[in-house]
């Protein structure tokens, strides 16, 4: 599927995972009219690096890429212990942005993150693994749970694991009652 306007993204982290999983997906997005438009890195000698094989500017500091906002949105693929401060930022300016991998160290930061995200009415989004296609993604393997008109959790699912057939409920801290569940079938983006 390809977009029909341009989608410029930064991406911020030039290690390991940017330089082995991201490098090879550009070619991929940008034929679906994503393009990665900036790298940014606080080590100088990476941030170049990466920068200089995918053609776009390097910056070594969020304030200064953000200063200079070449993107709209921007993937976050740094050490998990930097996503909460960075995603807060980010959302504080207004720039959606995608977290790669794990969430972050504590709950009070989960939350922290998605009310910062809300009260500026920016994009959210968590990467359990890598990043494909967002829109593809959020479409076809994305579990929301809505709890009293909130959503309270989204999550990863993976239909072809024996582990992600089926449904189970807990509650945490207090009983709770289901009155009503909707389930839909995912087909494939495959």
């Amino acid at each position: 599927m390809k977009l029909q306007n341009p989608l410029d993204i930064a991406l911020i982290g030039t290690g390991f995972r940017s330089r082995t999983v991201y490098r090879l997906l550009f070619a991929a997005l940008h034929a679906r009219n994503v393009r990665l438009v900036a790298v940014c890195d606080p080590v100088k000698e990476s941030a170049d690096s990466f920068a200089a094989s995918m053609g776009v500017p390097a910056f070594y500091s969020i304030r200064d890429l953000v200063r200079a906002r070449p993107m709209e949105a921007a993937i976050v693929c740094t050490p998990s212990e930097l996503f909460h401060s960075i995603s807060c930022y980010l959302s504080q300016n207004g720039i959606h942005h995608q977290v790669e991998a794990s969430f972050c160290a504590s709950l009070s930061q989960a939350r922290n993150m998605i009310y910062t995200a809300r009260e500026r009415k920016t994009t959210l989004a968590v990467d359990e693994q890598f990043f494909r296609l967002a829109y593809e993604r959020l479409a076809k393997s994305i579990a929301e749970v809505f709890v009293n008109g909130r959503q309270c959790v989204a999550l990863r699912v993976y239909p072809g694991r024996a582990d992600s057939v089926g449904i189970s409920l807990r509650a945490q801290g207090s009983d709770a009652a289901l009155h009503a569940l909707d389930v839909w079938q995912l087909k494939s983006i495959y």
